[in-house]
């Protein structure tokens, strides 16, 4: 929510990649996340009664526990920034970055870019997928082959994915990852290979 991407948070309410729990079960969380969202960000006022519902509904499929850290830290945010605006109907929520991540997280494995679990390799000229593998990578931002940024990078709870930029010179590079949280680098063994000639 802090990166204020309300349509993103209202398409992870809709797909079923919501991680450990049955997505049925913590949908209604991810969807009044979202629309609160929409209303302290984009002013549209009409979506502080359907977030405030989905909450009611989250509480009610959700108060038998069982949940993750991410699950957990949505759950409670989505209750600050409903009473928050209960507390303060007539005036705007205000929702502040702060540094650091609800979970803990990291990076485990570097691989190709097509569910093959394959080490990660590709031509000098960059555009080869790459999957970074780690725990709760929800937040990541940027992603670095050695010092240069990727691009097209999405991620999602467990992994990220990334396209390979260009690289002036063959050899291995450890990849970077960077969220709110901070920066966490791939363990030595997990790398991302430039070939010279080679295809991606």
């Amino acid at each position: 929510m802090q990166v204020r991407d309300c349509a993103f948070l209202s398409d992870l309410a809709a797909n079923d990649s919501l991680g450990d729990l049955s997505a049925d079960r913590v949908r209604p969380l991810y969807r009044g996340l979202a629309d609160a969202c929409f209303a302290a960000f984009e002013g549209k006022d009409q979506f502080w009664t359907s977030a405030a519902n989905e909450l009611t509904t989250a509480e009610s499929t959700l108060a038998t526990g069982g949940l993750d850290c991410r699950h957990s830290a949505a759950f409670g945010l989505l209750r600050r920034v409903v009473a928050a605006h209960e507390e303060s109907a007539s005036g705007r929520v205000r929702v502040v970055a702060a540094a650091g991540t609800a979970c803990p997280w990291s990076v485990t494995r570097v691989a190709a870019g097509d569910s093959s679990g394959t080490p990660a390799s590709g031509p000098l000229s960059g555009g080869t997928s790459v999957e970074v593998s780690g725990v709760n990578m929800m937040g990541v931002t940027a992603v670095c082959f050695g010092d240069t940024p990727g691009v097209d990078v999405q991620a999602s709870f467990d992994s990220v994915f990334v396209t390979s930029p260009p690289a002036d010179n063959p050899g291995r590079v450890r990849i970077t990852v960077e969220s709110p949280g901070g920066r966490r680098t791939s363990p030595a063994g997990q790398v991302f290979e430039y070939v010279a000639g080679g295809s991606g």
